[in-house]
């Protein structure tokens, strides 16, 4: 999926993998299937892509990890952007506990913009490759319809 997204915007792995924030050799393996992308990465395998590769979830607690993952951040982060102890928020992604009152309603929304089905989404590459391509994706839930202008 990744070699076939670089290839269709005429990217070198070595642009890809300042994008992402990785090396060149982890671009390789990706490509190649000799590992898997960490969280930290994946963030940037989100923007190169256009979209989030990851299954939504049909529960809460698969949805919290999808999104927090999809955006790179450790759970004490998405717990700090959420305004909730990383504790709670690691219950919650474990499926032992689900969100109550105000972190209800937080997690709700959260979840809501990020899941949406036919959200449209706009990643802008670094400058120093922005004469190449501005991917705007339209996300449905399995397939996402990718356009490079």
């Amino acid at each position: 999926m990744i070699r076939k997204r670089r290839l269709d915007m005429r990217l070198m792995q070595a642009e890809v993998a300042k994008i992402v924030g990785c090396d060149t050799t982890t671009i390789t393996n990706w490509e190649k299937g000799h590992s898997a992308t960490r969280t930290n990465h994946l963030a940037g395998v989100v923007r190169i892509l256009g979209f989030n590769p990851l299954p939504t979830g049909n529960t809460i607690a698969e949805r919290l990890v999808t999104h927090r993952k999809a955006r790179g951040l450790t759970q004490k982060q998405f717990a700090s952007d959420l305004g909730v102890d990383p504790t709670s928020l690691a219950k919650w992604e474990g499926g032992e506990r689900e969100p109550k009152g105000r972190f209800e309603q937080i997690v709700t929304t959260v979840l809501a913009e990020s899941c949406s089905p036919r959200r449209t989404l706009i990643y802008r590459l670094p400058a120093c490759l922005s004469n190449r391509a501005t991917v705007s994706v339209t996300a449905s839930s399995a397939n996402a319809g990718i356009a490079a202008k």
